[in-house]
């Protein structure tokens, strides 16, 4: 019903525009060509009517030269074969009714140009899926849309053909996106480089969306569709971002093309007043402006701008440092552009010599130096050099001193130092300081004199010699006709013992110095004469008794000698004599006869000390009166000393005398040992045999018979014989 009514109203304004047409058809002229009939006048052409059975409908530009500006009024009126339709850019206004029920449409793009769409233009094209308006058209007329239910119409943001659809609720989109950004609104970039921009359209769904980009000066640098950005030369350029088809949404960003920093940059040269330094160019830089810290006010002076690889400060003060900049730059005409920094410490050479040089210590072969190190030195090249001048020996070291060791003490010798001083990875050297080095001299042993003389010693002393570590003592050998080392001392003092009595004896004292290597140097020595007394014979039985008293306690208080003992049974009986018993008479030895040996109280096998061989009175011999009374003593003289027998009384076992002696059996060990009960022990009169040399012990023996009578509970026995024990001194 609404068709016919429609159809009444179109076909009354058909006839409303063919009575204008007559009226004014002599300004006109109808034009046919390919199924379209034009009305073309000179202000423009207007599409009156399409009778053609294309598919793919193509609208003119022009017709006769003059362009198409206009659809006219149901111009395609159910046209239903057509299923594509080309407008061109030069179409303003498309009139009432124009595609009224073109069911074979599906898409249409409505140009640029286009400022208003008539009123029912697309009637109930029921199969049209898309318009666009790819226009700023502010005019829609009613019912445009009207029965289209699968369209969706685009149309550009903020114009009237926006407003229509949504006033209609017409499903819709935007053509073009409202916004493009780019992440970033100005770049720099070192030339040759590149840098990917992210360019970014919103809405993202749009039908238009395409972005395009540009430079403004592609010899600065060039853009690439997918927003790489490529330096090509330095200076300054504009990269733009915009949506296809519509400029005027659009971003854009600086670009900045800068020569790179200078590398390798180096101090070349040092001097005490000046530096050079250099540097390799930069790609793009045409010069290179040179700026110093100013420390004092944390700020950078520009010195010099130039076009050269190298630049050289002058009147600088020794041992200068100070921070330089070098920065790339790129000029042509009055366009100047910054480019990279390289930055480097310059340094004046330091040329100062150390300081308070001078010598701390000596010995026999060496000397130690110290001295003040100079502001700004690393460590220290030591050269020792002869007395002429000659190097012998160089060496680096750290510290603020050092030993020259392995010096010959009759030569000369001269010690130099320098301070090293360091700028980056270069090093150099300071001026000189030297000195004349020294060693100890070796002296003689000063106030040498004899302090006592005994029958077989001669005790010395003498002044301390200034840098002796020790003192080396010899004694004349008069049959090889030289000295011969008799002992060493830290001390200044000595004795000389082992001496013979009544005999000349020539002695030597010299100081020895402790050379490097660890090993001493002996200097001259001092010489002295002097004779041992004679050595005193006892002239009675009670004197030598007393002196041999005398001389088993000293040999007791001594630890420099080695003893060498022997024990044995001699002529033993056992009675009955059965194999039993004589085991029992074995033990009363200790399983028989052995030796062994010990040094200085200190075993190497067995613990014996002259504590064991006499422990009545801590080791020392005591007799009592009563005892020397009874006690027959022997003596004689000898060229070495004297030898004494001393004959004690017989006694019983339990006699305090000969309790004393370990040479006699333990009879209650033995007793309870081999299970047998002594009656009587008896001990026939002991003789103790001694040599005295020195005043101390050569030998000791001591000879004790003794008879031991009882039981094993059947059988009643008698052991016996002579208990022999020998010691033999060795004095170290």
């Amino acid at each position: 019903m609404k068709k016919n009514i429609f159809k009444s109203f179109i076909f009354s304004l058909a006839v409303a525009a063919l009575i204008t047409l007559f009226v004014f058809s002599g300004s006109a002229k109808d034009v046919k060509k390919n199924g379209f009939t034009f009305d073309v006048q000179k202000s423009g052409v207007t599409v009156v009517s399409y009778a053609g059975k294309e598919k793919k409908v193509r609208i003119p530009a022009k017709v006769d030269g003059i362009a198409v500006t206009k659809i006219g009024n149901e111009c395609f009126w159910q046209v239903k074969t057509m299923t594509a339709l080309s407008i061109p850019a030069t179409v303003t206004e498309i009139g009432e009714s124009a595609f009224v029920e073109c069911t074979g449409l599906k898409r249409v793009i409505l140009p640029k140009s286009l400022k208003s769409l008539g009123a029912s233009a697309f009637w109930y094209c029921t199969n049209l899926q898309t318009v666009v308006f790819d226009s700023q058209a502010q005019k829609v007329g009613k019912d445009a849309f009207r029965g289209c239910d699968k369209v969706t119409v685009y149309a550009v943001s903020g114009t009237g053909a926006e407003k229509f659809l949504q006033k209609n609720k017409i499903k819709t989109g935007l053509t073009y996106p409202t916004k493009i950004t780019v992440n970033k609104t100005s770049l720099r970039l070192n030339s040759g480089k590149t840098a990917a921009l992210k360019i970014t359209v919103s809405p993202d769904k749009t039908y238009y969306s395409d972005v395009t980009v540009s430079s403004a000066n592609k010899n600065i640098a060039e853009i690439s569709r997918d927003g790489v950005v490529t330096a090509k030369g330095c200076g300054n350029t504009v990269i733009t971002a915009s949506v296809k088809g519509n400029d005027k949404i659009s971003a854009k960003c600086k670009i900045a093309v800068v020569p790179p920093k200078p590398t390798e940059l180096k101090q070349s040269e040092y001097t005490v007043s000046g530096a050079t330094i250099t540097w390799k160019k930069a790609a793009g830089a045409t010069h290179y402006r040179i700026s110093r810290l100013d420390a004092s006010k944390k700020k950078w002076v520009v010195l010099s701008t130039t076009n050269k690889t190298t630049y050289t400060f002058s009147n600088l003060k020794k041992g200068e440092s100070f921070e330089v900049r070098v920065r790339s730059v790129f000029k042509s005409g009055k366009t100047q552009v910054l480019g990279g920094i390289a930055s480097l410490t310059v340094s004046t050479r330091n040329n100062s010599p150390v300081e308070n040089l001078r010598q701390t210590s000596k010995t026999i072969d060496s000397a130690s130096v110290s001295w003040k190190a100079p502001t700004g030195a690393v460590k220290f090249l030591v050269v020792l050099l002869d007395g002429n001048g000659k190097q012998l020996s160089r060496a680096y070291t750290t510290k603020t001193s050092f030993t020259f060791e392995d010096l010959s003490s009759t030569r000369k010798f001269k010690a130099r130092v320098r301070a090293v001083f360091k700028t980056g990875s270069k090093t150099y050297l300071g001026n000189y300081k030297e000195l004349e080095l020294s060693t100890l001299k070796a002296a003689k042993v000063s106030s040498l004199k004899i302090t006592s003389v005994t029958d077989s010693d001669v005790s010395l002393s003498w002044n301390k010699v200034s840098g002796a570590s020790r003192y080396y003592i010899y004694i004349y050998d008069a049959g090889k006709k030289t000295f011969a080392l008799s002992g060493s001392t830290e001390k200044t003092a000595f004795t000389v013992g082992n001496l013979d009595p009544e005999i000349e004896v020539k002695i030597k004292v010299c100081a020895a110095y402790l050379k490097t290597d660890g090993n001493y140097f002996i200097g001259q020595g001092s010489e002295i004469t002097s004779k041992t007394k004679e050595r005193p014979i006892p002239k009675t039985a009670d004197e030598a008794l007393s002196v041999f008293v005398k001389a088993f306690n000293a040999t007791a208080g001594q630890k420099n000698f080695s003893v060498f003992e022997t024990r044995t049974i001699k002529n033993g009986l056992a009675l009955p004599s059965d194999e039993k018993f004589g085991k029992l008479l074995s033990s009363v030895d200790n399983e028989g006869s052995f030796d062994y040996n010990f040094t200085s109280g200190i075993e190497s096998n067995k613990k014996l000390s002259l504590s064991q061989l006499f422990p009545a009175m801590n080791g020392k011999l005591s007799l009592s009166q009563a005892d020397a009374k009874n006690c027959i003593v022997d003596y004689r003289g000898d060229g070495n000393g004297y030898s004494l027998d001393v004959t004690l009384p017989s006694a019983s076992k339990n006699n305090a005398l000969l309790s004393s002696f370990t040479a006699l059996p333990d009879w209650n060990a033995l007793s309870s040992s081999n299970g047998v009960s002594f009656s009587t022990i008896e001990y026939g009169r002991a003789v103790v045999s001694a040599k005295v040399n020195g005043g101390k012990l050569d030998t000791l023996s001591v000879s004790i018979p003794f008879t031991a009578a009882g039981t094993d509970g059947k059988t009643v026995f008698t052991i016996g014989g002579t208990i022999e024990r020998e010691y033999i001194f060795l004095w170290n």
